[in-house]
């Protein structure tokens, strides 16, 4: 049996998970940018974006219940090449190659788009291997990519060539072909290019050269059809269990043979034409009699597709990709203007700059050039940032333009095993990109220049200085979620940052900080073996007035909301299952709760009303009542084998790490949906996690005695690795005005900025 879907449990029963809950969070976002969408409408219609009941799901789609007598008739099939007509004329197609992709992507646009065809080599698509972002390309071509990547040096991460997403499971890549054979076959997209190959039954191999050569048999990896000669090649060259043939006379009795998921995993030839509601999975004949012979409702697959097609979901997916691509062309445009007033500022400002040489002697004329330099060397640094944010979002608005002719040809597909094995990734892909797109166009902001002048009389070293002077850009919808993502303040912190001094923070020989927050300007550290919470000042001094001794040993700590004006903290203390809620005053520990974790709990993090707990083998969510108590609301099932540190991050968003010498940091939603996970060779056995005002991600490497800086999206930026030599094991790290503390060595601070 196949399309499993993933669980967790929710208030102590298993629910199915994943694209559903998504869309449902998404739908408040549609309905906040209803002016954006009515831009891109094709037909100006509103769908009525209420949220649904509680549906079934298949591969992560909700699914409603089937009558059999209500089903539509399946649509036909469609080609492999299909058109996206988006408004103003600004379809993007990904037909790129390698030397574009490092240059820009933004001339790259015509009317059509073809998921046949290769990003890289700008050909048909030959043996088809997909990435995790559902962008798909020649096997040869992900090999040719990883080995450039690679060459580049051992700390670059492997990405998708057109969308940037980070490969996470390229971790330790040491033979580019294997890597490239090991990442899945897109049945979906070969299924389509078999078909349109069936119709010529031409050799494909000779049609490159040229040739009309009657075609014989389909190799499904490949995805070509052969003549007599190429497949006797094909056999003698290639793995017979892994290329595996099939007469061109079997596959056109037999469609479904050329989409290898539509057969059954536990019975050979048999394919799945059956979903069983009560289990939420597909099945074939021998075990719909079998394992399935006695469930109620059972139904064909084309009926579940049928249904599948027409459920809100999937309307709310169309519309939420729409959305996407408003918002991102939106953000393009205005980076566009952006770089043409800029232009002309420039032009204005070394007026400006040769008006001040005029009121001076020669001896400012080398003061000019240095500050005329000054203005172009940031100029252009800007100008490259500015780009560089154009073509993140040129890109998101090129996978929408792919995902939206995925969705295309997924709903004019005439088989049902499709369509629920893929809707549910696209929807899934959709999901996480619309969330990207919201945390980096939140963080736009609009450059312009401030130049400061010099008082000449007293200061003739320079005839002043270039600024940037930034405004964020408010979007045409302002929703709430972009007013919590935008940034606070503008601060720049692309570049890698620096320490600047340490200091001790121990109260024995053997205390070990396990954990810390900020606390009124305060740095408070948890002293594990010690059994304390103490506090700290930014340079490193004792602070009397912030200490908590236990019985137990603390782990973490975090503060929550104030309750009738008196500060709250919580506090985990591991070994004995147990999180204490905390009265903090003027007189110490004037009233607790203590709430009691299903397993030993870890790192802590308060989010939105919610505390997200590191339970080891998973997060446990506990909410935040009105009397500050917690109450258990739900425990995700998530990835990792050792999971002690938690950090919670802007809107929704939780970061953890696993803790294993080879262990991931991982960035979900607070319902279980996986933003991206970031793993490196670099990073050994992850631990402490902290974020920055513009939405940076901060992962001690435990074992690599290293800190690894990430973007938003998951994106490696810096590596940061003190030159002191007394820097190892960091375990800690917290972010506090602008600084970043880390705890190594058990119970040594250093600071950087």
């Amino acid at each position: 049996m196949s399309a499993h879907l993933p669980r967790m449990e929710i208030n102590g029963k298993e629910r199915s998970s994943g694209t559903l809950s998504t869309m449902n969070r998404s739908q408040g976002t549609l309905r906040g940018s209803q002016a954006t969408l009515n831009k891109v409408s094709n037909d100006g219609s509103q769908l009525n974006l209420s949220k649904p009941g509680s549906r079934m799901t298949v591969d992560n789609v909700s699914l409603p219940s089937i009558s059999p007598n209500k089903m539509d008739s399946p649509k036909p099939t469609p080609s492999v090449h299909t058109t996206a007509t988006v408004t103003e004329n600004r379809a993007v197609s990904p037909d790129i190659n390698m030397e574009a992709i490092g240059a820009s992507l933004i001339s790259l646009r015509t009317e059509e788009v073809e998921v046949s065809k290769c990003p890289i080599c700008a050909k048909e698509l030959n043996s088809p291997k997909c990435l995790p972002c559902l962008h798909t390309f020649c096997e040869a071509c992900v090999s040719r990519h990883v080995g450039t990547t690679l060459a580049q040096g051992k700390t670059v991460q492997i990405r998708c060539p057109v969308c940037s997403t980070p490969v996470s499971t390229a971790r330790a890549i040491t033979d580019p072909m294997e890597f490239s054979k090991s990442l899945p076959t897109n049945h979906f997209i070969s299924s389509l290019m078999a078909e349109r190959l069936l119709k010529q039954k031409l050799c494909k191999p000779c049609l490159k050269t040229h040739k009309n050569t009657p075609a014989i048999t389909w190799c499904s990896y490949c995805a070509e059809t052969l003549c007599k000669e190429h497949d006797s090649y094909h056999r003698g060259l290639t793995s017979a269990d892994i290329h595996k043939t099939t007469t061109i006379e079997q596959v056109e009795k037999d469609k479904m043979m050329l989409y290898a998921p539509g057969l059954c995993p536990n019975h050979a030839n048999e394919k799945l034409v059956y979903f069983c509601h009560d289990h939420r999975e597909t099945c074939c004949d021998v075990c719909k009699k079998t394992i399935h012979k006695n469930c109620e409702d059972v139904v064909t697959t084309e009926e579940a597709a049928n249904a599948l097609k027409e459920t809100k979901e999937t309307h709310i997916l169309s519309q939420m990709l729409k959305s996407i691509n408003a918002q991102t062309d939106e953000i393009v445009h205005e980076r566009k203007e952006n770089i043409r007033t800029l232009e002309e500022e420039k032009g204005k400002e070394e007026q400006t700059i040769k008006s001040f040489r005029e009121e001076i002697d020669r001896h400012l004329d080398i003061l000019e050039q240095n500050l005329r330099a000054e203005l172009e060397e940031k100029h252009q640094q800007k100008i490259t940032e500015l780009r560089a944010e154009m073509d993140s979002f040129e890109t998101k608005r090129m996978t929408v333009a792919y995902y939206k002719d995925l969705l295309q040809a997924l709903m004019s597909s005439s088989s049902g095993i499709q369509v629920i094995n893929e809707l549910g990734k696209v929807g899934q892909q959709c999901a996480i990109l619309e969330e990207k797109v919201q945390h980096r166009a939140a963080k736009v902001k609009r450059v312009n220049y401030e130049l400061k002048q010099n008082d000449l009389t007293s200061n003739l070293e320079s005839l002043g200085s270039i600024e940037f002077r930034s405004t964020p850009v408010v979007p045409n919808v302002v929703t709430e979620d972009w007013n919590k993502l935008r940034s606070k303040k503008s601060v720049n912190k692309n570049k890698p940052r620096e320490n600047t001094h340490d200091f001790l923070v121990i109260k024995y020989s053997h205390s070990r900080i396990t954990g810390g927050t900020t606390y009124k300007s305060k740095l408070v550290l948890v002293d594990n073996t010690g059994r304390e919470v103490r506090g700290y000042t930014e340079m490193g001094h004792r602070d009397d007035s912030f200490t908590i001794s236990f019985k137990k040993n603390p782990w973490d700590i975090t503060c929550l909301p104030e309750r009738d004006g008196k500060d709250m903290i919580a506090v985990t203390l591991h070994n004995d299952c147990e999180i204490q809620v905390i009265e903090y005053g003027e007189v110490p520990l004037l009233d607790k709760h203590v709430y009691h974790t299903r397993s030993n709990c870890f790192g802590i993090a308060y989010l939105e009303g919610f505390v997200v707990v590191a339970c080891v083998q998973g997060l446990e969510v506990a909410e935040l009542v009105d009397d500050h108590r917690l109450v258990y609301r739900n425990y995700l099932r998530v990835p990792g084998e050792k999971i002690y540190y938690v950090c919670s991050g802007e809107k929704n968003r939780i970061y953890y790490s696993d803790a294993i010498d080879k262990g991931s940091l991982y960035c979900i939603t607070l319902d279980g949906t996986e933003i991206f996970q970031y793993s490196h060779v670099s990073l050994r056995s992850p631990r402490g996690i902290s974020t920055d005002s513009t939405g940076n991600v901060f992962v001690c490497g435990y074992y690599s005695n290293n800190i690894h800086q990430l973007n938003a999206e998951g994106a490696l930026m810096h590596v940061i690795a003190p030159k002191s030599r007394t820097f190892y094991k960091p375990l800690v790290l917290i972010e506090h005005r602008d600084r970043m503390y880390s705890v190594f060595a058990k119970h040594k601070v250093i600071v950087f900025t």
